[in-house]
């Protein structure tokens, strides 16, 4: 039965893939759906230790041990922060977690070796992140989406989410759904992006805007091979793109806002003060931080342990500043401070320790460092990114997103080579 399973994994698609399937898939169509996509990943991971009991194939595989090396470098960190921790519990319960995240990989990686249903899986995400754009124009224009959901406080479109995550989730899955879209040519990648950059720049979320702009330019420098080429692009794009910016903002209450803040960190007054509304608090939040990774600078002040550190270590008026904006904050908002500040050293060399593995075997593969080639890996760089303002590991909406982009980026890497699962039992 075990040698029946590692060939279906490459033949027919069974009834437990297309279930399966469906529970990867929620990870990312079920976001804007309360606990949904929290509820597929437990149900995958809950799958996952079957897979890796009965499928020793499955267990003994090189890409298995690769998420397994990628999970500890990201997690361990966090279990040795509970030596410093300020939050026992919270700590506690993400050591607790990281069995869950990788046996959740390990379901993820024996469905998408069967390569047919990764391309399901792709094509599913493209369709979902054309939908969630085409619901917020129509939020736009009628002031519901296509479930009736209003207009988030009548000034951000927000498609099916009642939050502001729609563009943080197109934005770090641009360069699958690009991909995916090049299949039809130009038009499509064009309408797209431009539909897209109007949501978000209407919607005046910094991050995600700035996200969206290193994507499509890292996309497009290994999507396009001819210096002129390029030229072509972006004298024709980059002022369509311009225009539509300026469409979004200019008809954005919010938008606008958020640009006249921007644009008066320079005017009088302290720098420092002038930068922090701008940036809402931010700096108030990451000098908390610093003050936090002083403190702990080996192993941090715990994971997950952030919120209830914060109010030992917020900035107060005897350091000059003025009113202070955060009161509670309950993550960093920035990927790299947020692991100094809660697993310290450890963390951020754990971090940067993945970083370099994956793109070491991506080096290393038939495709080499090629970001077309490996849209996923593209991805994952954006999630680290330092504009990023999601921490990868500490919200519990944001991990399956993480670990779907990890997993299937290594399945790529596999992509072509049918003796991956055998190589590991000789």
């Amino acid at each position: 039965m075990r040698g029946a399973t590692a060939v279906k994994i490459f033949g027919t698609i069974t009834l437990q893939e297309v279930i399966v399937l469906c529970l990867t898939a929620m990870l990312f169509v079920g976001q804007p759906f309360g606990n949904l996509s929290q509820i597929a990943f437990i149900s995958l991971a809950v799958a996952g230790v079957l897979v890796f009991h009965n499928d020793k194939s499955i267990a003994r595989s090189i890409g298995i041990k690769q998420i397994g090396i990628v999970v500890l470098l990201l997690g361990l960190p966090g279990v040795f922060s509970l030596l410093s921790t300020v939050n026992s519990g919270e700590t506690t319960k993400f050591a607790g977690f990281l069995p869950v995240f990788f046996f959740a990989g390990v379901t993820i990686f024996s469905l998408c070796m069967n390569y047919k249903l990764l391309d399901v899986l792709v094509t599913i995400i493209a369709i979902t992140s054309v939908v969630w754009v085409l619901d917020s124009i129509v939020q736009y224009f009628t002031g519901n989406d296509l479930l009736g959901n209003p207009m988030v406080a009548t000034v951000r479109v927000s498609g099916p989410f009642s939050n502001t995550h729609l563009g943080m989730l197109l934005t770090v899955t641009l360069p699958i759904t690009l991909k995916w879209l090049a299949r039809f040519g130009w038009t499509c990648q064009i309408v797209y992006i431009l539909v897209l950059a109007f949501t978000l720049f209407f919607t005046g979320v910094r991050t995600d805007i700035l996200t969206f702009i290193l994507s499509i330019f890292v996309f497009y420098v290994f999507y396009i091979r001819t210096t002129c080429g390029r030229l072509i692009f972006i004298s024709c794009f980059v002022p369509m793109l311009v225009f539509v910016g300026w469409v979004g903002i200019t008809n954005s209450a919010i938008a606008k806002a958020r640009f006249e803040t921007t644009t008066a960190i320079f005017q009088q007054g302290d720098f420092r003060n002038n930068l922090n509304r701008a940036l809402s608090g931010r700096i108030e939040i990451w000098e908390a931080s610093w003050s936090m990774f002083n403190e702990e600078p080996i192993t941090g002040i715990g994971a997950n342990s952030f919120q209830e550190a914060y109010q030992s270590h917020k900035p107060d008026s005897e350091m000059g500043n003025e009113v202070l904006l955060v009161n509670d904050a309950y993550h960093v908002h920035h990927v790299w401070i947020g692991i100094l500040a809660e697993t310290g050293m450890v963390g951020f060399f754990g971090l940067v320790g993945a970083i370099a593995f994956l793109v070491f075997l991506t080096c290393k593969s038939r495709g080499g460092f090629n970001l077309y080639t490996y849209p996923w890996m593209l991805s994952f760089l954006l999630i680290i990114n330092p504009f990023n303002t999601m921490p990868p590991l500490f919200k519990l909406w944001w991990v399956p997103i993480v670990l779907l982009v990890i997993v299937v980026h290594l399945v790529e890497l596999h992509r072509g080579d049918r003796t991956v699962l055998q190589r590991a039992e000789h």
